[in-house]
Formats: structure tokens, sequence, C-alpha cells
């Protein structure tokens, strides 16, 4: 299994290929993540996502997009976004997540260069096709750096730094071509979205109520499910009960604590009440999930 490990506030714990440089890359499938879909969820870096065979529809602040095969997507500073199937079929892609931060310790290159792009709020996400020779050259360069990393050769870490400056050259050109630097059109909903969010993965192993999830967002029961709707395609019960199935399947694998024990610990109010809702979600019982894990391994 594929898991995303989460802050309290929602935001990607993310674990660096080399801690020391803050750079992340890795191949997935969607076939690895529980329910076809990864958790929703933020983080400063910005995140590239390269589609090589297939393809999968994404998630950026409540719109869907589709990433095509040999495509790519490009994923803002600080945006909730996840990646799911929307027709039950597996894929593969590459993520590669990096702070633009790391390019140079100059602040006034940041300001001229890295700011005007994580910090303007009409750039959520780029999309990228390989029709398009600008955005084609830029997928070029990602499939390089994904090629350095893997063969790790003396001074690869250099020169997959100097890839992505090169990339961020041609993505601030791009972007710049087009004026978008001179839209700053503010959503608000994506800020109380963030709240509620935050609030269900903090308190989910306890009694939440749809009012209560409301007022964490500072919002009225009907624009708290509006808002869920939109960015989720979920009521916010069944996006509560999804990330606690979610906490509970690590739980599974990962102890031995009993099904009635985690089911507590996950908020659910009965063991068969979990059974019945883990049932519909996954297709067998909690205790079959696990015992099929143990023979698999």
């Amino acid at each position: 299994m594929t898991n995303i490990s989460l802050m309290k506030d929602a935001s990607e714990i993310l674990r660096y290929n080399n801690p020391a440089v803050p750079l992340y890359l890795r191949k997935g499938r969607i076939f690895s993540y529980p329910h076809l879909e990864a958790l929703c969820h933020w983080h400063d870096d910005v995140e590239y996502i390269g589609m090589k065979k297939g393809h999968m529809a994404y998630n950026v602040n409540g719109k869907k997009i589709m990433i095509h095969e040999h495509d790519g997507l490009l994923i803002n500073s600080r945006q909730m976004h996840y990646g799911f199937s929307d027709d039950g079929t597996d894929n593969e892609f590459y993520c590669i997540v990096f702070k633009p931060q790391l390019f140079t310790p100059n602040q006034e290159l940041l300001h001229k260069y890295i700011d005007p792009v994580i910090e303007n709020v009409s750039i959520p996400y780029y999309y990228l096709s390989a029709e398009e020779r600008a955005a084609e050259k830029i997928i070029n360069i990602f499939d390089k750096v994904f090629d350095l990393n893997e063969k790790q050769k003396t001074g690869f870490e250099l020169e997959i730094l100097s890839e992505l400056q090169i990339f961020w050259v041609e993505w601030f050109n791009l972007l710049k071509s087009y004026s978008v630097y001179q839209e700053n059109k503010t959503d608000k909903d994506i800020a109380v979205q963030k709240l509620m969010v935050r609030y269900v993965y903090a308190n989910y192993m306890s009694r939440i109520t749809l009012d209560d999830i409301a007022a964490s967002g500072s919002v009225c029961r009907s624009s708290c499910c509006r808002i869920f709707r939109r960015y989720f395609n979920k009521a916010p019960n069944d996006f509560l009960n999804s990330y606690r199935l979610e906490v509970s399947m690590n739980l599974l694998l990962d102890t031995t604590l009993s099904v009635t024990d985690i089911s507590y610990s996950c908020g659910f109010n009965s063991p068969s009440y979990y059974t019945e809702i883990f049932s519909q979600y996954k297709g067998c019982t909690p205790t079959e999930f696990r015992a099929r894990h143990i023979s698999q391994t």
C-alpha cells in the first residue's frame, strides 16, 4: 500500500529522498491507493505529476483535471489536491516534489522569480500537454530529472538542481507570456475547506457531527455540504468515514490491535458499524482484509 502521511493541518509530511535536499521523487500507480484515491492534502512544495501509462483524474482546489498519457500536471505551492481513478482503471505515473526555494539563497532572485509564482493565487495548477512545444520541453526536463535520480551517478543531485532551475525559467516565461500574473482572484471557499479538512484530520477519533465540521469553517451546515461536494464530490460524513477507514487500514496492517479496538480508536461508534462501512468500501470485512495481507507477506 502507498499512504500519504499528514500533519493535523492536512499538510503532507514529505519524506524527501535525501533529508538534506528538499526533493522527493517516486513512481506510483493509482491501484496502490485505498479506494483508488489518495488523501486530500497540501504542502509548501511544488509538485509535478508525469503520466507514463494510462490516465488519472486529479482534483486541485475542487476542480477536476484529467491527466492524459504522456502529459503532465504542475501543482503550485499550498494547493489542496489529490489524485484518483474515476473509471476504475490503473495507471503508471511519477511524482516529483520540491521546494523552489532550494534553487537559490539569494533573496532578490527569490523575490523576482519564485514568489511571483508560488504567491499568486491565480496559478493553482498548470496543465502540460505533450502536443504543445513549450509544454513538451518542460515534460522532457522532468523526464530527465527522474532518469538522473534513477541512475544516481556521481553528482546527480547537482544535475537535478540544474535541470529544475532550467524548468523554472521555462515555466516562469510560459506563465508570463499568458499574462496570468495580472490575475489575483481569491476563492474564500478554499480557506474554509482547509479549515474543515484540518478539523476532520485532527479529530477523526472523536464523535464528530456535521455541525462540528461546519463550525470549524465558520459556515452553516448547507454551506459545509456544498463546499465538500464542490471540492471532494462527497458529503462531509463520507469524507470523514473515508479518512477513518484509511487510518484503520494502516492499523490493521501495522498493529495487532483487535478489530474492536481499531474501530473505537478511529471514531466509529461500534465494531459492527465499522465492519459494515469497511465492507461497503473494500468489499471485505476488516478481518478478511488483514488475513489477505498476512497471507501475501
